[in-house]
């Protein structure tokens, strides 16, 4: 078999990192179920790409072909047949046999590229047997990637609020075109929306070893040094690339709220100059009330990764959506406590495996008596929602079950942390910030939070140990590349003569992610510098 992996870029991080652990898998396979060629296909951009991609060499050859039609778009266009022709060249150029190669395309449909789809479709009318990973969908909570991908593709979805039909664009079918999803949810999706069982597989990330770490005795000084922290202090790490989702407000109240000799961290800033933006406001919110919290470890202070994890009392989550959520099985791995928030559809799965997760909590209960407008909560939960619609190009639910809804979220006169404004979050802060009185009423209305912010490696060294091995033996790069090798294979035996076909019920994929419930206005909104740059 010969692999060709699609990607846009190999940027450290995200996809790339599962890439990298994808091809470490493989090469622990015996010869019969690996690949005897790789061929990565991207766009500009490698930053940090190591020159060994498997440690101690890969038992197959391993080449490049960079593709400038495979890069970000610039503008709403999409030229399918002019990037069909650049993969089948690239891939003519090294030889790949369409009778003996499986394309592995990660994130096609995200909206990064809107000529990519098409493309796809059509070099699968050709013969070429595909396997799309879905890591992420423009349909969650991401309008403006499906506003670009309906205007590039000249979809009237916007203006007819019809989903159905750029669905069928995004998503196509065929006997020849299997897709995988991060997680069981994830696959489930886009069964209800058409595709076929014996065509969808979910492969969950190996979580890759992070070898030796240097002991926290060892990692503390340096660490500590460079941050800039007292040597007897607590630190926290958010071993994230700090975009909007992964909600760094709450990161900021957890620092109001945790004893004071405890700092936060998060360990990189983002690239994307938009969710730089975001990064850099809270950074200056943190700055502006004092808060214990340092950003982009890795990069403005020189801390690596593995250093950072060494040096950590514990790791954080305050993520409010993932493909995956790899710090629920990396922390375990780093020998530490993960304390923060709870996606349960994403976590279901690592419970079922058998890991327990004490640490966590579904939401962060904000009592509405301390905002300064209560009204304001339900009236914020129904415009962003209502909003979100409007740029997604569909209706709302009617009225009365969107509030049914909404009325969830508010439980008990309160709302969660994660749903307020950015602007909500910022007056919260300031309060939590400058007032024990509110500090003290948001613990209270958090049972156990108080003990959860003092976890500790030697308190929870029964969890740790036990989750660890849970995460080395199912979420191991072995028992993965078992998984990834059947899936090829069965990419492989797929009768590549069918037409390509449209997705039945494209709609459903947008109607699971768009509800009041799974909307939240940190994620999308852009920040208004008037309101958020010096909270009071």
């Amino acid at each position: 078999m010969q692999l060709a992996i699609i990607h846009y870029h190999l940027n450290r991080g995200g996809v790339a990192q599962v890439i990298q652990n994808h091809l470490g898998a493989l090469a622990a396979q015996p010869a019969e179920r690996r690949p005897v060629r790789v061929l990565i296909v991207h766009g500009p951009g490698r930053d940090a790409w190591p020159e060994e991609v498997v440690p101690g060499g890969a038992p197959f050859a391993i080449d490049y072909a960079e593709l400038p039609e495979l890069a970000y778009d610039a503008e709403p266009r999409a030229d399918a047949d002019r990037l069909a022709a650049a993969l089948g060249a690239a891939l003519a150029a090294e030889g790949f046999d369409r009778n003996a190669t499986v394309l592995h395309t990660h994130n096609h449909a995200l909206g990064k590229n809107a000529s990519l789809p098409g493309a796809l479709a059509l070099l699968a009318g050709e013969g070429w047997r595909h396997l799309l990973q879905c890591h992420d969908f423009a349909e969650d909570n991401r309008p403006e990637n499906y506003r670009h991908l309906a205007e590039a593709l000249q979809a009237e979805s916007l203006k007819a609020g019809d989903p159905h039909r750029l669905g069928a664009k995004l998503y196509p079918q065929a006997p020849q075109i299997h897709y995988a999803t991060l997680t069981e949810r994830d696959a489930a999706v886009l069964a209800e929306a058409g595709v076929a069982a014996e065509r969808l597989s979910a492969l969950p990330n190996p979580a890759a070893g992070l070898g030796s770490l240097p002991s926290q005795a060892e990692a503390r000084g340096p660490v500590f040094e460079k941050l800039g922290l007292p040597a007897e202090a607590r630190l926290v790490v958010y071993p994230v690339r700090g975009i909007r989702r992964k909600n760094l407000g709450e990161m900021l109240l957890l620092a109001a709220l945790a004893p004071s000799d405890t700092w936060f961290a998060v360990t990189l800033a983002p690239k994307n100059p938009v969710e730089l933006l975001s990064f850099d406001r809270w950074r200056r919110v943190a700055e502006s009330l004092g808060l214990r919290c340092r950003f982009d470890t890795g990069g403005a202070y020189g801390v690596g990764f593995h250093d950072a994890l060494a040096a950590a009392d514990a790791i954080v989550t305050t993520s409010i959506a993932e493909g995956f959520g790899m710090v629920f099985l990396e922390a375990w791995l780093a020998g530490r406590p993960l304390i923060g928030r709870d996606l349960p559809e994403i976590t279901r799965e690592f419970r079922a495996a058998g890991m327990t997760l004490g640490g966590l909590w579904e939401r962060l209960s904000v009592p509405l008596a301390l905002l300064k407008d209560p009204r304001s909560a339900r009236e914020g939960l129904r415009t962003v929602y209502q909003d979100t619609c409007e740029q997604y190009g569909v209706k709302p639910l009617g009225a009365e079950e969107a509030e049914r809804r909404l009325g969830v979220c508010l439980e008990g006169d309160a709302i969660d942390f994660g749903q307020l404004t950015t602007a909500g979050q910022c007056e919260l802060l300031a309060a939590a910030a400058q007032d024990a009185g509110v500090r003290r009423a948001l613990l209270d209305a958090n049972p156990g939070l108080a003990e959860k912010l003092r976890a500790s490696a030697e308190a929870s060294a029964d969890e740790i140990g036990a989750n660890a091995r849970v995460v080395r033996s199912v979420y191991s790069a072995e028992t993965l590349g078992e998984r990834l090798a059947a899936t090829y294979a069965e990419v492989l035996g797929s009768d590549s003569s069918a037409a390509v076909e449209s997705l039945n019920k494209g709609e459903a994929i947008l109607a699971h992610f768009l509800t009041p419930e799974r909307v939240y206005h940190v994620r999308i909104e852009p920040w208004d510098p008037s309101k958020t740059e010096s909270p009071s």
